[in-house]
C-alpha cells in the first residue's frame, strides 16, 4: 500500500485500525493466519502523565494495557496481543490492545516518538536514563517503510480484507 497523493487508513477485515499512512510513504503487509484480532508491533513504549502505556511507530499509536509495561517504558519493545475494536484508547492512540507478550528490543531511543506525542498536546513520562541521551532508530533512505503488520488478519482460507481510506485533494473544471 501507498499514500501518494494523501494520508492512506489501511485496516483489517474486522474493521481495526493496522496503519496510518502520510503521503510519500509506502508499507508491504503480509498476510498472516490468524484470528482478526491478533495484534503484533514494534515500536516506543510511552507511558502518560496519566498513567497510560501508548506503542508509537511511524505509522500508528496503540494504548497498551496489561501487566508489566512499566519496566519497558521509553525502550523499543515488540508486543503481541489482542485489539479491541470496542475499547475507547487514550488519545492520541488509535485503538487499544491487551498484552499478551511484551520483549524488548532495543534501550532507549524513542526521544523522536516522545517529541511526537507531545505535540499532540499528551505529557509524557520521561525518566532517567537512555531515553533521555540516547539515539534514535536509523531511518529508511529510500522514502519507503516496509514492515510485517499481524493486525491485518487472515483466515487460513480466505483473502486480504483491507479497508483502505485514501485521502484526496479536491479540483474542479473551468
Amino acid at each position: 500500500v501507498a499514500a501518494v497523493t494523501g494520508p492512506v487508513r489501511v485496516y483489517n477485515e474486522i474493521g481495526l485500525l493496522v496503519a496510518n499512512m502520510e503521503p510519500g510513504v509506502a508499507l508491504m503487509f503480509t498476510p498472516q493466519a490468524a484470528q482478526p484480532g491478533a495484534f503484533q508491533m514494534s515500536g516506543c513504549l510511552l507511558k502518560t502523565t496519566s498513567g497510560k502505556y501508548l506503542l508509537v511507530d511511524a505509522n500508528q499509536t496503540v494504548e497498551l494495557r496489561g501487566s508489566g509495561l512499566d519496566k519497558e517504558v521509553n525502550n523499543r519493545v515488540e508486543v503481541a496481543g489482542t485489539a479491541y475494536r470496542s475499547a475507547v484508547p487514550a488519545p492520541p492512540a488509535s485503538q487499544v490492545v491487551q498484552v499478551d507478550s511484551l520483549k524488548q528490543v532495543g534501550v532507549g531511543g524513542c526521544l523522536e516518538s516522545i517529541s511526537e506525542v507531545e505535540k499532540k498536546g499528551v505529557k509524557v513520562v520521561r525518566g532517567e536514563g537512555p531515553t533521555t541521551t540516547g539515539t534514535t532508530p536509523p531511518k529508511s533512505t529510500t522514502g519507503s517503510h516496509s514492515g510485517v503488520y499481524a493486525g491485518v488478519a487472515v483466515a487460513a482460507g480466505g483473502g486480504i480484507a483491507a479497508a483502505v481510506l485514501l485521502g484526496r485533494k479536491k479540483t474542479t473544471s473551468p
